[in-house]
């Protein structure tokens, strides 16, 4: 009968050590996740700016010297969900929408003009 009781009440603690650890998870996933919601960059696009896409297919086995940036492209149309339509800059429709955390804005590289200092 005694064996029986220290039985039950191991299985007892076993049961408070699981919720224990299942509401430690939860308490850091829920920290972990409002860290990154704070410090996560927000951006804003706006139709007709030129945008660089993500390639996705070397996120699996990224090389040194592998391209990770498509584009540019041009923006078609933003929707309120984040998802973004692009164009090429030949005119043709990408058909399907980009996510919006997928794009960075694309900066054109300017030649340097003649100087001064040439003449």
């Amino acid at each position: 009968m005694e064996r029986l009781r220290e039985r039950l009440y191991a299985l007892n603690k076993l049961d408070e050590r699981r919720m224990m650890a299942q509401w430690v998870t939860e308490t850091a996933q829920k920290r972990r996740k409002g860290w990154h919601d704070k410090h996560l960059r927000r951006m804003k696009f706006t139709s007709g700016q030129l945008v660089l896409k993500f390639n996705g297919r070397n996120e699996i086995k990224p090389r040194k010297f592998t391209v990770r940036w498509l584009g540019p492209f041009k923006v078609r149309e933003v929707n309120t969900n984040g998802a973004i339509k692009l164009w090429t800059l030949d005119g043709e429709e990408i058909p399907d929408a980009v996510n919006g955390s997928k794009l960075k804005v694309y900066h054109e590289r300017r030649e340097p003009g003649p100087s001064s200092q040439d003449a």
